[in-house]
């Protein structure tokens, strides 16, 4: 008994061993940790703590700026990157200026731009023996289409590298035949609505420009333009006030605040030739006082009739544009005015008119936007109109910018006189309605 115990004994014992000799046995990898000390460790040391890495080399400082100045170089020049489908005119000239001009030509500070402005206004006084749209400056047709104005602009602004400058802002269509100089019959519906040469004076911090030409007026809240404006039609008191000048125009910048301008010319709305042998003035200071607010007074002064050196005609005209908030603008344009001559139906002596036109613009988001104007104008002696009467008007025009050079507008409006002067299909009234509809493209 004794000697199967010993045999079974020996047996596990061998087989134990068997079993522990086949196994492959391997030491496990150390684990990794970070080196405190920056000396490196010996084979078998553990690792407690890995040595830091050295901090780059900081670049130079004048390297660095120039870095810097080249990425704001690089980011200016996508900005100003010209979009072919929206300037196209500007795109081309930038192209060819790039690839037959060298980079210091006066072409290249040269705009070339151009506008499209066309109209369809409805009155519900239904005129028709004349059509026309009583005391309207542009929008003048009832229930037609008007191709108001085809535009094409060129103009070099002068700077202190290049110190001359020009401008030729050719107008094509009907709103040609209502700016073209009064004097001058213009059955093409072609109109230089300016054309001047222009000089950058080395005189004060800011320089003196001087235009000599023919160049729009000084004077008024809206201007010739449909798309600068905020609404399609345009105010009584835009009517009463000249259109363009010719003459010498000279503007000064005092300060970053204040700039003046004078100048001399042949009278309101005339070119080539003058009704009469006196020149007129024309002055303005104006005042940006901050990024809320500016406002601008002007005052034209001089012999405006036919014939007639010795009685003259003055307008003051003062503006201001505050910003209430990001979306909502609001502006103010007040005439006061007088004629030596007294035309219309207050007989002889001197004429008075004056006026007030208040605006608010509200910007609902970058393509959608409201507008609203009102006015009470007064022409007492009938100089502007013809009839002595007190006229007011509310308009309310909506605005979609359906791209960047694409905008539409929709625009109602009411007329409304203490005298019976708009035309309508028999007879006249007291009051006038429109509706207006407008496309407007520029290029």
């Amino acid at each position: 008994m004794k000697n199967t115990i010993t045999v079974v004994r020996r047996s596990v014992t061998s087989l134990v061993f068997m079993l522990f000799s086949s196994l492959e046995w391997t030491q496990p990898a150390a684990a990794e940790t970070v080196v405190l000390d920056s000396a490196a460790p010996t084979v078998g040391q553990p690792v407690l703590f890995a040595p830091p890495e050295a901090p780059p080399a900081p670049e130079p400082a004048a390297k660095a700026e120039e870095k810097d100045a080249d990425e704001e170089k690089k980011e200016d020049e996508e900005e100003e990157k010209i979009d072919p489908t929206i300037r196209p005119l500007q795109y081309f000239k930038d192209e060819f200026i790039a690839s037959c001009c060298d980079e210091h030509s006066w072409l290249k500070d040269l705009q070339l731009n151009g506008y499209l402005d066309q109209t369809f206004t409805y009155n519900f006084n239904r005129p028709n023996n004349p059509n026309t749209n009583t005391f309207r400056v542009y929008d003048r047709k009832h229930a037609q289409y008007m191709l108001n104005m085809f535009q094409l602009y060129a103009l070099k602004d002068p700077t202190k590298e290049s110190r001359w400058g020009f401008a030729a802002r050719l107008s094509m269509g009907l709103d040609a035949d209502v700016n073209s100089p009064f004097n001058e019959e213009n059955t093409d519906k072609i109109d230089f609505q300016e054309l001047y040469a222009s000089y950058l004076f080395d005189i004060g911090e800011n320089g003196m420009l001087v235009k000599a030409g023919r160049f729009t007026t000084l004077a008024g809240a809206e201007v010739v333009e449909q798309k600068d404006n905020w609404n399609i039609s345009r105010s009584f008191l835009y009517g009463w006030a000249p259109f363009t000048h010719t003459g010498v125009r000279a503007n000064y910048k005092i300060n970053d605040i204040y700039d003046f301008t004078f100048g001399v010319n042949r009278g309101w709305d005339t070119s080539r030739f003058d009704n009469n042998d006196s020149v007129s003035y024309e002055a303005r200071l104006g005042a940006v006082c901050s990024d809320k607010l500016s406002m601008g007074t002007t005052f034209l002064f001089g012999p405006e009739n036919e014939d007639n050196d010795s009685d003259n005609r003055a307008l003051l005209d003062y503006v201001v544009t505050y910003k209430f908030t990001k979306k909502l603008t609001g502006m103010l344009n007040v005439d006061i005015g007088q004629d030596g001559a007294g035309e219309g139906d207050g007989g002889t002596g001197t004429a008075h008119w004056h006026g007030l036109a208040a605006y608010l613009k509200y910007d609902c988001n970058d393509k959608l936007s409201y507008a609203w104007r009102g006015e009470l104008v007064q022409d007492k002696d009938g100089n502007r109109t013809g009839v002595s009467q007190t006229l007011w008007e509310n308009t309310a025009t909506a605005q979609y910018k359906f791209r960047e050079n694409l905008i539409g507008r929709l625009e109602l409006r009411h007329d409304q006189s203490d005298e019976s002067v708009f035309t309508k299909k028999t007879g006249f009234s007291g009051s006038q309605n429109t509706i207006a509809a407008s496309v407007m493209v520029t290029f």
